[in-house]
């Protein structure tokens, strides 16, 4: 099973990616779908159990995405992990290096999105995706 944790706090936007994401199919294993709106959740979450694909936004109520992944990067290892964002970036490539982000994806129309973060397992292009070299 592709396990994917979302950590957003819009419960509207954490509803649509996981119904666009449950139930689905990657590499013959079928995708699950973990999603938290605060952070105590989600660091319980993160701590619990292995993820392969964590999705992080930039901004949550009580700190930045950035010091979200600082928090997990040593837990959380194999997973790949991506900070959304709709606001300029703020951070340096060596900072989200050091933070363990992978990717920086800046929110789009909803289906683009999408199409952005089921692209980062399935190897498509990522046009829209601001790698970080390491």
């Amino acid at each position: 099973m592709l396990n994917i944790f979302l950590f957003d706090p819009d419960p509207m936007l954490r509803e649509a990616i996981g119904r666009i994401f449950e139930g689905k199919w990657f590499e013959g294993e079928r995708c699950r779908v973990v999603a938290a709106g605060d952070f105590l959740e989600a660091v319980d979450a993160v701590t619990s159990e292995t993820f392969d694909l964590i999705v992080c936004d930039d901004w949550v109520e009580e700190m930045d995405g950035l010091s979200f992944f600082r928090i997990i990067r040593d837990r959380q290892r194999k997973a790949v992990k991506v900070l959304m964002t709709g606001s300029p970036i703020r951070a340096t490539s060596a900072e989200f290096r050091m933070a363990g982000v992978d990717y920086v994806m800046h929110k789009s129309p909803v289906p683009e999105f999408m199409k952005c973060l089921w692209n980062t397992h399935t190897g498509a292009s990522q046009a829209q995706w601001t790698g970080i070299s390491h």
